[in-house]
């Protein structure tokens, strides 16, 4: 689930430094949006279940075929249902009257371009998480089309909606690599105690 950054001061007197916390980012409050929130997964899962015969077989050709279509149904979800970074802060044109629609400044954030530059972050961001699935235990010279074409799916699923919904700012950066860090550490105190069957065995399905 994206996550919203939110800064709370310290208790402290005196004391200027800011604590920060990740809130939920919610989903947009209308029909279309709830539907299609609780459609994506199952439009996720149907392809793979459409596709696992094919993914076992040809698991290279199988990913670049899906690759388009996971970035199509995650940008309609990211278009559709979650708000766009930088929209809390749009500034409302004038005082709405009673029964009248609230009007948001038309240079706030846009909906369609904020989602080709976190595509364009997500391509980006892909060479980044090859190297750490390689660290974790990926090979370095073999299989190299899967690896990458797994990080691949894995950034649009995984990051695209951060990049859509919280930005790029520093501070959401730090808190996000703060929260993974914990949850690292747990991965890394659970692998110790099986003794590294999770972690190949794991590569094992998604390499089919």
């Amino acid at each position: 689930m994206s996550s919203t950054l939110v800064k709370e001061p310290s208790a402290q007197g005196g004391d200027t430094k800011t604590k920060l916390t990740l809130t939920p980012v919610p989903i947009i409050d209308s029909p279309v949006s709830k539907s299609l929130a609780l459609a994506r997964p199952v439009l996720l899962l149907s392809v793979l279940w459409l596709r696992f015969g094919s993914l076992v077989a040809e698991p290279v050709s199988t990913l670049q075929l899906a690759l388009p279509v996971v970035a199509l149904i995650q940008t309609a979800y990211a278009i559709t249902c979650l708000p766009v970074a930088g929209s809390q802060t749009a500034k409302v044109s004038k005082k709405p009257r009673p029964g009248e629609k609230k009007k948001v400044d038309a240079n706030g954030p846009n909906a369609i371009s904020t989602a080709i530059l976190a595509l364009l972050l997500t391509a980006i961001a892909t060479p980044a998480v090859y190297i750490l699935f390689v660290l974790f235990g990926a090979p370095f010279l073999d299989h190299v089309a899967h690896t990458l074409l797994c990080s691949a799916h894995f950034s649009l699923l995984a990051l695209f909606p951060i990049f859509y919904s919280r930005g790029i700012n520093g501070d959401s950066c730090c808190c996000s690599w703060c929260f993974c860090s914990s949850g690292r550490n747990v991965w890394w105190a659970g692998w110790r105690r099986g003794g590294g069957l999770v972690r190949s065995g794991s590569y094992s399905v998604g390499l089919g």
